[in-house]
């Protein structure tokens, strides 16, 4: 059980910080690299959450299997934002 929270410790933090990934690295590379690091942050984010299910039939978690619906609500806001980040950031990249 201890490693399933630690998994999902470290999905909802990365959740938190996934917005921010299409910002560090448009100060590295051009639009080129606003792009591919939204489509990679997206792609982690839906996996991750994604890969919570299985793990949670695994640990036996029960009641714990709630939070995965918050999770998925939090991952969605996280999703959208992650996505206006990287499209402003290509905008004013030009």
């Amino acid at each position: 059980m201890v490693m399933f929270e630690r998994f999902i410790l470290f999905v909802l933090l990365y959740t938190v910080v996934a917005p921010a990934l299409p910002w560090i690295f448009a100060r590295k590379r051009e639009t080129l690299g606003v792009w591919s690091s939204t489509v990679i942050a997206l792609l982690l984010l839906v996996l991750l959450h994604a890969s919570l299910w299985p793990a949670c039939a695994a640990a036996n978690c029960g009641q714990g299997a709630v939070i995965l619906g918050v999770a998925w609500g939090v991952a969605a806001a996280s999703a959208l934002i992650t996505l206006t980040v990287g499209v402003l950031m290509a905008h004013f990249q030009r």
